[in-house]
């Protein structure tokens, strides 16, 4: 094929790319508009391959310009190219990767990598040989090309080449190798960074010729050129993690490296070389190995964790409260999920509970130090001496105090700054060693809340927080509340933007951590959340909603007074209802009103309607706005606003009536449902659960609907999901009675395999199945012999409560009906029986019943050799004697 553009068509697309450059926004627009539609004709990538590989008298930009927008058209038209024209454009790109410019050459491996991505690595074998031999040839361009192209091809498809080009891996590995001894260092970088591409699988060419690999990596730990010695530390760090196993022998010449590496003054080097630290402590003899180095390497790692220039420019070191946010920093809130509303019947099982982990959200004041966005040198020396202090623990305490002793007393505040957080990167690993020296550290980082600097009183917020849990545990807890909170409070009024976030991230920690001992001090905080409300612009508005909600949570009842509903619910409302759907603090907002509408309760009903309308229009925008299909695009606001729902159905069901009952609840609940977003599950079924408890009126038309899919949830891989199905489907089991026998069959057995494991499903399992034997008794009574050991002994854990009740109401019924299922499972019974504390006269009769029952049914030596046996329960034994006379 010998294809030819019209030469009048080039030149105006030449114009464009041109124009493309312009700093007039409107001009880029209109040009960025005229490509999408060029890429409708079938002739356009023919025509930026032309421009891209043929036109060399055009200026660099254009070229680049072309080859991205020909990659890009590959991405979207490539398979629509008859044959003829997909060969000739891949003999043009080919025929660029000996192009005298770099950036043109970078450009034609993304394009090489582009295509193999469409027609995957089998069905254009040739390429890999052809880039390989190309290795052999003089030209150092066209070597450089075709090693950037196989760079970019090894890191994109290095499994599919396992999988489908085995073959050409050998030859591959070994060119690789070859290369990276070359003369020239750009080929030494990229032979490298190739070849650690292929480290997490291993193929046999590596893993035959690893030895040669490593020589070759020592070899270049002594290049001069800082790029190659940046892929010598990615190699190490990623072997580490992925083979720790094969470098072993040479771990302490590694080691002796990545020290020097890591203090090196390229910054990219070093930032490669401190992952080490996090990496190494991961392996099983990190102690044996690592131990030696400590005194050397915990000074380079604090050094580190020092703000650098960068850093500081980056940051404000003055009072910015005035400066407006840039919106730049203030985005719609999209794909963050936060979701709590978990129906937990109100019982604590603490030998049964276990914590649903897939819903972490990390809020344990450690993001701001560790997380991965903007990850830079200092995070990641933080995080390698966290790590460090989670392996040493008390063989740490001894080495680093006397250096963070020195520095915390430094004159230069970066300097004291990078010592404060030294103490909370080691808080984790170390707390209970430290033990000794908390108080004194508590009062020095007290009087650092009022530094000069404001990212010293910032850290030192955030170092506090780390040891606000061990205050909380100790005998003069409620001391040490008195003393913190009135410098804490202080700095959530502070004029500096940083500091006031980590105030209230600190607070948050406070309030959780101390919140038995919060009461008599509300009326300070309420009055100092409400002014930082007052105060705050929008980005710390989001971190001062999860604070107040936490307060609400944390004092519960206490903060219900008309003094406090009246700071809180008028500012907080006012706020919710004046944001769109996509307002950056909307689901903070949301979530916060939640949390305050369960404190206040009944005394939130003159704000419970703005509320409830509010929320159910942020529902059906949502489903509007998305479909199942294309994904929720929304999922915490959508959450969020299904929480305050339930929230608000709960506290208030008979005022909120007729809004429920004339609202579109029904068609949200019937496309919420069958998201398979798990917090929209949890949150949906929570409400489904309510609405059954208060207006099961409403959804008895569809239940048809909503109880196989609750059923199938009860074997949901998430653990909040089960226990909300269990909860809601207990729920409508209750109110619609014997007409729940149709789904025994289907929802018995999923029950009893909860019962059966230790997830946080088990209580409301539990209860969910004494609901069902009370609804069909005839039903389930020839079968829970079966399962009546466990059942018991969960039952037994739970609160004295109505729906504990129910589920023992259920217990009697199938036990009257067949009491023979029990009688080698009495001590169980027996023992639930007398978990009770508080029991009303009828369930009180029920017990009696049952137990003079089964005491007139066995003989008298029978019972003498039960009840007085030595695997009775004493304490038992005394109180059923003493209450039932038996």
């Amino acid at each position: 094929m010998n294809w030819q553009p019209n030469q009048a068509d080039l030149d105006r697309l030449i114009l464009m790319f041109q124009q493309s450059q312009s700093t007039d926004k409107n001009v880029q627009k209109q040009v960025f508009e005229q490509l999408n539609v060029l890429n409708q004709v079938p002739d356009y990538p023919l025509y930026l391959t032309v421009i891209f590989c043929q036109r060399n008298d055009l200026n660099e930009s254009i070229r680049v310009i072309a080859g991205l927008a020909l990659k890009n058209n590959i991405l979207q038209s490539f398979g629509n190219l008859n044959v003829n024209a997909r060969k000739w454009t891949q003999f043009q790109v080919l025929n660029c990767l000996s192009d005298n410019l770099t950036n043109v050459r970078n450009t034609v491996g993304s394009i090489i990598s582009t295509i193999l991505s469409i027609l995957n690595p089998q069905e254009w074998p040739e390429i890999l040989q052809h880039l390989c031999n190309c290795l052999n040839n003089e030209n150092i361009f066209l070597v450089e090309g075709a090693l950037g192209a196989l760079a970019k091809i090894c890191e994109d498809f290095n499994q599919e080449l396992n999988i489908h080009a085995s073959s050409y891996i050998t030859p591959i590995i070994t060119h690789l190798l070859r290369a990276l001894s070359h003369s020239n260092s750009n080929i030494r970088r990229l032979a490298l960074s190739s070849l650690n591409q292929f480290l997490v699988d291993m193929p046999p060419a590596l893993n035959n010729n690893f030895k040669e690999y490593l020589n070759g990596l020592f070899l270049l730990s002594q290049d001069t050129t800082l790029s190659v010695r940046q892929q010598v530390c990615q190699a190490f760090v990623d072997i580490i993690e992925l083979k720790y196993d094969l470098i072993l022998p040479y771990i302490k010449q590694i080691i002796e490296f990545m020290i020097v590496q890591s203090s090196s003054d390229d910054n990219e080097i070093s930032l490669i070389a401190n992952e080490f630290w996090a990496a190494i402590c991961e392996i099983s003899i990190c102690k044996e190995v690592l131990g030696e180095y400590l005194p050397r390497i915990l000074p380079i790692l604090i050094d580190n964790m020092k703000y650098n220039e960068l850093d500081l420019a980056l940051l404000s070191t003055f009072d910015d409260e005035l400066i407006p946010d840039d919106p730049k920093n203030i985005k719609p809130q999209f794909n963050t999920k936060k979701n709590t509303n978990d129906k937990v019947n109100e019982n604590e099982n603490d030998y049964y509970n276990e914590i649903d982990d897939d819903d972490d959200d990390d809020d344990d004041g450690n993001a701001n130090v560790f997380s991965e966005q903007d990850w830079n040198l200092r995070k990641c020396a933080s995080n390698g001496l966290d790590s460090i202090a989670n392996i040493f623990k008390s063989l740490l305490v001894p080495l680093i105090l006397p250096i963070l002793g020195e520095r915390i007393q430094s004159n230069d505040w970066v300097t004291k700054e990078s010592a404060i957080l030294a103490f909370g990167a080691i808080s984790d690993g170390c707390i209970e060693d430290l033990s000794p020296h908390i108080s004194q550290l508590i009062v020095f980082l007290l009087k650092q809340f009022e530094d000069v600097q404001p990212l010293v009183r910032s850290i030192s917020l955030w170092t506090f927080s780390k040891y606000v849990p061990w205050l909380a545990m100790q005998k003069d807890a409620q001391n040490y509340l008195q003393e913190i909170l009135p410098p804490l409070l202080a700095r959530l009024l502070d004029k500096n933007k940083k500091v006031q976030e980590s105030a209230c991230a600190a607070f948050a920690t406070v309030e959780e951590s101390f919140s038995d001992y919060l009461v008599p001090f509300l009326n300070e905080i309420v009055h100092t959340l409400i002014a930082a409300f007052d105060k705050y612009q929008t980005i710390n508005s989001l971190t001062l909603c999860d604070a107040i909600a936490t307060l609400a949570e944390s004092a519960g009842t206490h903060l219900n007074k008309p003094e406090y509903i009246q700071l809180i619910a008028p500012r907080i409302i006012s706020k919710l209802t004046s944001l769109t759907i996509d307002d950056y603090n909307i689901c903070p907002l949301l979530e916060c009103t939640a949390s305050i509408a369960l404190a206040f309760n009944n005394n939130f009903q003159s704000f419970a309607e703005p509320t409830l309308i509010f929320a159910l229009r942020v529902v059906e925008q949502i489903l509007i706005d998305e479909t199942e299909e294309d994904g929720l695009v929304r999922p915490r606001q959508l959450v969020a606003a299904l929480d305050l729902i339930s929230n608000l159905i709960e506290i208030l069901p008979t005022y909120l009536e007729r809004i429920i009952s004339n609202s579109n609840i029904i068609n949200i609940i019937s496309k919420c449902i069958k998201f398979e977003d798990k917090d929209c599950k949890q949150s949906t079924f929570a409400l489904v659960g309510d609405l059954a408890k208060n207006f099961i009126h409403l959804i008895s038309p569809f239940l048809n609907q909503i109880i196989p899919i609750l059923i199938n949830n009860l074997s949901s891989d998430f653990p909040a999901v089960k226990n909300n199905a269990c909860w809601a489907f207990g729920v409508i089991a209750l109110k619609i009675g014997t007409s729940i026998k149709s789904c025994i069959s289907t929802s018995l057995p999923k029950l009893v395999a909860i019962l059966q494991t230790k997830n946080n499903a088990i209580n409301n399992a539990a209860i969910t199945i004494g609901r069902l034997c009370l609804c069909a008794p005839e039903e389930i009574a020839p079968h829970y012999g079966a399962f009546i050991e466990n059942w018991c002994k969960i039952l037994r854990t739970l609160n004295d409560n109505e729906e504990k009740a129910s589920a023992f109401q259920g217990l009697c019924a199938v036990i009257h009906r067949n009491p023979t299922a029990a009688l080698d499972k009495l001590i169980f019974i027996f023992v639930a029986i007398a978990s009770w504390n508080q029991i009303s006269p009828e369930l009180n009769e029920l017990f009696k019943s049952i137990l003079f029952f089964f005491k007139s049914n066995i003989s008298n030596d029978q019972w003498q050799q039960f009840y007085y046996s030595n695997q009775f329960p004493e304490s038992v034994r005394h109180l059923l004697t003493q209450r039932y006379n038996l």
